[in-house]
């Protein structure tokens, strides 16, 4: 306690002037001024005490009203330690001297104010870890979030507020993970299957389980997958982290797809001998009955391959190798037809040790794949050269064949010509002139079949010959349209040809071999004319397209399926349909057509439906020069 004597003063304002009067004996304790040291001093404010300006300030505009004024202020001994002291001041009149006098009490709050400092600091290093902390979390790639045992949110990282960006102002300190995972729901942020209540409380069960550990996958609606783990603290606290898992999901899923499309059955086990992954066919290859489609391993040998027969005949051959991770993957291969064929060969064992022997030849070849399939290559190239070769004998034997066959054919049917005719005199019997007719009809039959097997053997010898000149088109179309009138008439079929506003501008001609447009032109118009019902149609169309001539037969017709378009023009080939059935042919006419074309340098573009009818189109460059993507022909 400190008396100061302000009789001499501006008003108890000033303390300037205020001159100590006297200090009790616990004064001197705490500042280590004895009294006979200060008494009469004027130290200004009290000894070893100086306020900042501001607070002075305050103490002096308090005083100056005449109210008391409190304030905590730092001191310095005599000594100079420095100490903490709660200082009052108070004015008060001495009534028996009449003076102004100052009273002032400083209590020690030097141990309450270094613990107020100790904890002041410890709460900025704990705010300042918490800042590092959320800055730390922040940076992970992961959502992450703690959870007290409540169920009530304490902490978050930027990433967990962008996964759920619609409902950031719920995401805050205290909120409720109900709370926040019904407005997920109801913001429709989950790809949700069924009700969603029911799901909504699945979660809830799940995320109340007792256990310390838990991964379960979330499914958003844009299709994102993420793995959420969820683990507990010794103290009942949640720790969840969201890891985005959607490749990882595509990745498994291409991984299942390709497994699935695999003709052997798959299966693969964790080292737990938990079921991982199985395509459908290890479920098929399963025995029936079995009730689990995929079990566990326990009676199956852990590596190795052994055979296995099911109650139902199958033999299965099963392979099984352990992975790195302490896992099981299994091959399952249905062998029944293999095991079929090795007990058939019991029945001889001379026969037995023949296929016991390409048995294990075959399985050496599975082992040496890359020296089997260079062998087979091999053998290709030679059954291939052997193979042209035989085609050319067959080709030279054929037009050798064909010159010397047409040679009497020709006389056939000139003879049975003049015979039906009756061109030398009246043969007397009906009946021969009925069967000269058709010795005829048969003779110009394979007259045509022979002309066709000479140009296909001249073709495939690389004799044919293109004689090419300036060929008008529509000239061409004129006169084969004309050749196949009468047959069209008889038949019941109607041809359309182009008119003249639909001809090419100018007549357009192309450098070509007019016999083989004819050729190609008349067998066009044969087919179309063969495979159309009486009543049918057929039409002829030109077009110059670019630098090339198209020139297209379209028909009413049966049609051709879209599985045998590709047997379509292969010499000899014919499809087996009501038509070829009722009309004889060696199939040469399209194959024909296809080779003159391509010999032109040009191509063939066929297009079909079955009971709508087809559209046969050649196309021709109009300079003789090939058309890109066709291969050169000899000739």
């Amino acid at each position: 306690m400190t008396i100061a004597d302000c009789t001499g003063a501006d008003g108890v304002a000033d303390l300037s002037e205020a001159r100590v009067v006297y200090v009790n004996p616990a004064f001197t304790e705490l500042t280590g001024y004895r009294p006979e040291e200060i008494a009469g001093l004027a130290p200004g404010f009290l000894p070893g005490i100086y306020p900042p300006r501001r607070e002075l300030a305050r103490i002096r505009r308090a005083l100056g009203l005449g109210q008391a004024v409190r304030a905590e202020l730092r001191g310095y001994a005599k000594d100079g330690r420095e100490y903490w002291s709660d200082l009052t001041i108070s004015p008060f009149q001495d009534v028996a001297g009449g003076r102004r006098l100052l009273l002032a009490v400083q209590r020690d709050v030097t141990a309450r104010r270094l613990e107020l400092d100790a904890r002041r600091l410890e709460l900025d290093a704990l705010r300042e870890a918490n800042n590092r902390l959320q800055e730390a979390i922040d940076s992970v790639s992961q959502a992450i979030t703690l959870w007290d045992p409540r169920g009530r949110l304490l902490l978050h990282n930027k990433r967990f507020r962008d996964l759920f960006a619609p409902n950031a102002h719920l995401i805050r300190p205290g909120v409720r993970f109900e709370r926040l995972l019904r407005a997920n729901v109801e913001a429709g942020l989950y790809g949700i299957e069924g009700e969603a209540e029911e799901w909504v409380q699945a979660r809830l069960r799940c995320r109340g389980d007792s256990g310390v550990e838990r991964d379960l996958t979330v499914t958003f609606a844009d299709g994102r997958h993420f793995r959420v783990s969820e683990q507990k603290t010794p103290r009942g606290y949640m720790v969840a982290a969201w890891v985005d898992v959607t490749e990882i999901r595509r990745v498994e899923q291409r991984l299942r797809d390709a497994i699935e499309s695999v003709s052997e059955g798959f299966v693969l086990w964790d080292a737990e001998q938990r079921l991982v992954l199985c395509n459908s066919r290890y479920r098929d290859l399963s025995p029936a009955g079995s009730g689990d489609a995929c079990p566990a391993p326990d009676g199956v040998r852990l590596e190795g391959e052994y055979e296995q027969e099911l109650p139902d005949g199958r033999w299965l051959l099963g392979s099984y190798r352990r992975t790195s991770e302490g896992g099981i993957v299994g091959i399952r291969t249905d062998i029944t037809l293999l095991k079929q064929q090795e007990l058939k060969l019991k029945t001889s064992e001379e026969s037995l040790r023949v296929h016991v022997a390409e048995l294990e030849e075959a399985r050496s070849r599975l082992e040496a794949q890359t020296g089997a399939l260079s062998e087979l290559a091999s053998r290709y190239l030679t059954a291939r050269d052997n193979a042209e070769e035989a085609s050319r004998i067959k080709s030279q034997f054929l037009a050798m064949m064909s010159h010397e066959l047409r040679t009497p054919l020709n006389a056939i049917i000139g003879f049975s010509e003049m015979i039906e005719t009756q061109a030398l005199g009246p043969v007397g019997v009906r009946r021969y002139v009925e069967y000269a007719r058709d010795v005829h009809t048969s003779g110009r039959h394979l007259l045509e079949l022979i002309n066709d097997i000479l140009d296909m053997s001249k073709i495939e010898a690389g004799k044919y010959v293109l004689h090419r000149t300036e060929v008008d088109i529509s000239s061409v179309v004129r006169r084969c349209t004309r050749m196949v009138r009468l047959r069209s008439d008889e038949a019941g079929i109607e041809i359309v040809e182009p008119g003249d506003g639909e001809m090419p501008a100018g007549g357009a001609t192309v450098l070509a071999d007019e016999r083989a447009l004819n050729q190609i032109l008349l067998n066009l118009l044969s087919n179309a004319i063969k495979f159309t019902d009486r009543g049918g149609r057929v039409t002829v169309s030109t077009e110059v397209v670019a630098d090339e001539m198209h020139v297209a037969v379209s028909d009413t017709g049966i049609g051709i399926a879209p599985e045998d378009l590709g047997r379509v023009g292969t010499p000899f080939e014919q499809i087996d349909n009501r038509h070829t059935r009722r009309h004889a042919g060696t199939g040469l006419g399209l194959a024909l057509t296809r080779s003159l074309t391509e010999m032109h340098g040009g191509r063939i573009d066929i297009r079909s439906e079955l009971g709508v009818g087809t559209r046969v189109c050649v196309i021709l460059p109009l300079s003789g020069q090939r058309s890109p993507g066709n291969a050169p022909h000899q000739g």
